[in-house]
C-alpha cells in the first residue's frame, strides 16, 4: 500500500468522500506565522490570493480564491463563509 492514509475518513484518493478530498497542509514563515493548528477549509485556488497578499499586492479582486493570510498571521479565521463544490470527471471532455 503506497501513498497516504486517510485514517477513519471514508474513501481515498480520487473519491468524492472526505478521505479523497481532505488534504493536510502546513505553512512555515519564521517570525510571521505563529505555530498553531486549525480546521479551516481552503481550496487550491486560495493559495494564489494568499501568496499575493503575503507579497504585498494591493488587490486580489477578480480572483475566485480568497486569501487566508490573516488566518496564518493571527490564527483567527477572517475569511468569509462560502460553499465549496467538488466534482470528479473521467474521460474526455
Amino acid at each position: 500500500n503506497v501513498g497516504g492514509n486517510c485514517g477513519n475518513l471514508r474513501g481515498g484518493k480520487q473519491d468524492m468522500y472526505e478521505g479523497g478530498i481532505r488534504v493536510p497542509a502546513c505553512a512555515v514563515w519564521p517570525g510571521v506565522i505563529k505555530p498553531a493548528t486549525t480546521d479551516f477549509t481552503a481550496i487550491t485556488m486560495d493559495i494564489f490570493p494568499t501568496a499575493m497578499a503575503a507579497a504585498g499586492a494591493k488587490s486580489t479582486e477578480g480572483l475566485d480564491g480568497q486569501s487566508f493570510l490573516p488566518l496564518l498571521k493571527t490564527g483567527m479565521q477572517v475569511a468569509k463563509e462560502r460553499d465549496l463544490f467538488f466534482t470528479r470527471r473521467e474521460g474526455n471532455l
